[in-house]
């Protein structure tokens, strides 16, 4: 899901949102997120995700 160029895997909060990360962890290893680009990062913790219509 991260290629290594990328820099690895995101900065999880399980402190704060433990359900969320488990559901995020849970489809991104059932291959949920496989083709997916994320393309854009911010430091507040949301990720931002582009579907292509």
């Amino acid at each position: 899901m991260w290629p290594s160029a990328e820099g690895g895997p995101p900065e999880m909060y399980y402190k704060h949102a433990p359900r969320t990360c488990r559901n995020f962890i849970e489809l991104a290893r059932r291959g949920y997120y496989d083709n997916v680009k994320f393309h854009r990062i911010i430091k507040q913790p949301l990720v931002a995700t582009s579907v292509e219509h």
